[in-house]
């Protein structure tokens, strides 16, 4: 297989993860003790960054890492959700997909906002 049919499968599992992703993010403020919840919306951010550094598009994978440590942190307990972290973890989603589709039309956009 070509690095262009591993781009193209790395666009289309990207797509329905960041679907994953941002129902999860939607519901985790209401599902604060769901751990399984909470696991399945850190595991869409976890593919994404894996499978974007697989195909060779380190900039996705390192912001898509941004989200998951945020994730991770709230796995661990040391950060609390609230509407605020919901709301930056949605727009950095949002973010996300605009950097995989300008990745899938070829035209790259750069990451531009911090997680840590």
């Amino acid at each position: 297989m070509s690095d262009d049919r591993f781009r193209m499968m790395f666009y289309e599992e990207a797509r329905e993860l960041l679907i994953t992703l941002e129902e999860g993010l939607v519901e985790l403020e209401r599902r604060q003790g769901d751990r399984a919840h909470l696991d399945r919306t850190f595991r869409a951010a976890h593919s994404i960054k894996g499978a974007a550094a697989m195909v060779g598009l380190p900039a996705i994978a390192e912001f898509t890492h941004g989200i998951e440590a945020v994730l991770d942190r709230i796995r661990s307990g040391s950060v609390g959700v609230d509407a605020d972290i919901i709301t930056t973890l949605l727009e950095a989603r949002d973010h996300l997909a605009a950097m995989v589709e300008a990745e899938a039309a070829n035209a790259p956009i750069p990451p531009s906002v911090d997680l840590n």
